[in-house]
């Protein structure tokens, strides 16, 4: 990161956060059945790493002197990287901890001591320089879940009165539990009994009819929307 390394603050404003990412974006996918592990997919090329910029303006320079505003501005300038657009910046999707924090820290190091010795009445110019690393992970579980809650006939009359979900054994209609969800072999679950089942096997918990076979179908429309 580079900034003011002690130096007083400028006079000019406003006060601006620039952020250089070097993003570089591989393919993944969870496997039916597969227990929920992501495995490389070899047969997807890694997207070639690109550089992005964004630039966050604060027209209030003690904006710095404050933890939760300064990793707000931290976040934003994050948010705003067209490499990263549409990608999903949760802080549970990082693999480690997300270095906001440590951004957050080195700044407010820099303004605090600036402030110590009364220079903290000018503008900051900050500018912070990292890799990103983004997985796009495709899930077959979810991808058969989707396929099926769209595909297959959902109606209230395909599944019989009092039935009950053949995993939990609730009733399907319970309003503690999610939705029901028909399967092709007309057997119903609650979505999500049958989503966690699926990360762990490949056929209906019933009659162990394998939908393995599906995942492509359920691929083709789940790319195709």
């Amino acid at each position: 990161m580079k900034g003011h390394q002690g130096l007083a603050p400028r006079e000019e404003g406003p006060s601006s956060l620039r952020l250089v990412c070097n993003v570089t974006v591989q393919h993944a996918s969870r496997r039916l059945g597969g227990g929920g592990l992501a495995e490389a997919d070899h047969g997807k090329p890694a997207t070639a790493s690109s550089e992005s910029k964004s630039k966050v303006h604060e027209d209030d320079p003690l904006a710095f002197l404050d933890y939760n505003r300064t990793r707000e501005i931290v976040w934003r300038a994050f948010g705003r990287l067209p490499g990263l657009r549409g990608i999903d910046l949760d802080i549970d999707n990082w693999h480690e901890e997300f270095t906001s924090n440590t951004i957050t820290s080195r700044i407010l190091q820099v303004v605090r001591g600036n402030h110590d010795m009364g220079l903290c009445g000018g503008h900051y110019r900050f500018v912070v320089y990292l890799d990103a690393e983004v997985t796009l992970v495709f899930s077959e579980p979810k991808a058969l879940l989707r396929y099926c809650s769209e595909e297959v006939m959902q109606t209230l009359e395909d599944t019989a009165a009092g039935e009950r979900c053949g995993i939990c054994l609730d009733a399907l209609e319970s309003t503690t539990r999610s939705p029901p969800l028909n399967l092709p072999c007309r057997h119903a679950f609650h979505s999500q009994c049958i989503a966690r089942w699926f990360f762990k096997g490949t056929a209906c918990p019933l009659c162990r009819h394998d939908f393995s076979g599906l995942v492509a179908l359920a691929a083709t429309s789940s790319t195709a929307k």
